[in-house]
């Protein structure tokens, strides 16, 4: 029979917090840039600074460093029981070394070598420094671009392999392992430690990079999907848009025929409101005019009447027009003369309309 495990036990081995912190990774690292950096605090690195003579142990966290303890170079076991504690609590460990037992130069190589840099500053090590290439561990880091020239200006950092080999073997004994090695004063992102020693990515990187990818491909979905939604709504109701328009466009029409039908309404009816119907002139100077008085000829031409005829006596005529208060300016436009077929006064009579008669 199998033996029986206890849950207890499968808990303890799967590790659940480690679990934890690796999901949580995973799902912060889908996060813009500023608010993975507000929403998680800078990651911790123990430091171990080496200086012939002396051992120095520093927290890093983001940009400040932490002085943790000083070590004698001579003190193996007491620095090898810190570091053993320390070193499970601090994923990052990286190992300092000092600039004067690192070689540094700086080179200038054709743009095309970026892709090989590596390759190509190894080739170089032998003529750069007094060491061959297999005499040393050494690392490389971009520090100019020149698009015009098509040049890039490269740093590198040598260290040899003695020195950097017998410093871990060192570290070992005292249960350090160092996942990076960096000189100091220099630039960030030299990595001296050799690439055979540097940790590979193992199965939980690979899980973490493949969930951060669905969890990025999720969130695309969540954001693009109501995106495509309102994409396809909008062309389904593009064709009844399109009615819309052509209906508005033709009752504007109609309505800037109204306008205008409506404008010479109004015209023509200010200007029936500016002059008095002829009708009501007619029947006002029929009203007036005596028996023996004959209208020949009347012109109405806006305010302005001329009216000619003959009447027995043509005289009085000015003085009864003038009695209605149609009309003003009474006068004759041409003198009065006897006609002899009719033996009549002949007239040629002028007034200006003062108003509309009352009805």
């Amino acid at each position: 029979m199998l033996p029986k495990i206890s849950s207890l036990r499968v808990l303890q081995r799967l590790d659940v917090a480690a679990f934890l912190r690796w999901w949580g990774t995973g799902l912060l690292a889908c996060l813009p840039a500023r608010l993975r950096k507000a929403l998680t605090p800078a990651p911790s690195a123990l430091v171990l600074a080496w200086s012939p003579g002396e051992w120095q142990l520093l927290r890093r966290q983001g940009d400040e460093e932490q002085p943790l303890q000083r070590f004698a170079g001579d003190a193996d076991e007491a620095a090898g029981a810190v570091l053993r504690g320390l070193q499970g609590r601090f994923p990052q460990r990286v190992l300092r070394l000092p600039a004067d037992r690192v070689l540094s130069g700086t080179l200038s190589l054709p743009q095309v070598a970026e892709g090989s840099l590596r390759q190509v500053v190894g080739f170089e090590i032998d003529r750069l420094t007094p060491f061959a290439s297999s005499e040393v561990y050494y690392a490389v880091q971009v520090l100019e671009r020149q698009p015009a020239a098509k040049r890039i200006r490269v740093q590198f950092h040598v260290v040899p392999r003695e020195v950097l080999d017998g410093l871990l073997e060192r570290l070992q004994r005292f249960g350090f392992t160092p996942n990076a090695v960096e000189v100091a004063g220099a630039a960030d992102g030299i990595n001296l430690l050799p690439p055979a020693r540097q940790p590979r990515q193992g199965l939980g990187q690979h899980l973490q990079r493949l969930t951060t990818l669905l969890l990025v491909l999720l969130l695309a979905a969540v954001v693009l999907l109501p995106l495509w939604q309102q994409r396809a709504l909008v062309l389904a109701l593009m064709p009844q848009v399109n009615v819309a328009q052509a209906r508005a466009g033709e009752l504007l029409k109609l309505r800037e025929e109204l306008d205008t039908l409506e404008a010479s309404t109004s015209f023509l009816r200010q200007k029936k409101q500016a002059a008095a119907p002829v009708i009501d002139v007619l029947n006002e100077l029929t009203r007036l005019l005596p028996d023996d008085t004959w209208v020949e000829q009347m012109d109405i031409r806006g305010a302005q009447i001329q009216v000619r005829g003959l009447s027995a006596e043509a005289a009085k005529l000015i003085g009864i027009v003038e009695g209605s208060p149609m009309f003003e300016g009474v006068t004759f436009a041409s003198p009065v003369f006897a006609d002899q077929q009719s033996g009549r006064d002949r007239f040629h009579l002028s007034a200006r309309l003062a108003r509309e008669p009352a009805p």
